[in-house]
């Protein structure tokens, strides 16, 4: 006899793995000279983080589109992503970092220019 698994639909992670998902931004520096913003965060939370998106808020009020990072950030490590928003450090305010699969969890953190 044969045995066929089924592979199962993809669903937004649940309202308690959620509220056990957490992060920090470890660091953010901004390069005057490469233009890029280099971003640390750490997984304080007890699940994988996946789908993680950065909005970068700019001093005239508008906000960029959502940029993704393209990697997991697995619980309990520090990850780095080097951003390259098209943006001068004069026109900087803030970034906010977000996941999707938990709308509600979001950072916010300024960078060091440097």
């Amino acid at each position: 006899s044969s045995y066929t698994g089924q592979t199962l639909p993809k669903i937004n992670r649940t309202e308690e793995e959620c509220r056990f998902s957490n992060f920090e931004v470890f660091s953010c520096s901004f390069s005057n000279s490469t233009g890029n913003i280099t971003l640390t965060l750490h997984n304080i939370g007890q699940y994988d983080l996946a789908e993680l998106k950065v909005q970068i808020f700019l001093t005239d009020g508008t906000v960029t589109s959502p940029i993704s990072l393209g990697e997991t950030l697995p619980r309990g490590e520090f990850k780095y992503f080097i951003i390259s928003p098209g943006i001068s450090t004069d026109k900087f305010s803030r970034l906010v970092v977000t996941t999707s699969l938990c709308p509600q969890l979001k950072v916010e953190s300024g960078c060091t220019v440097s």
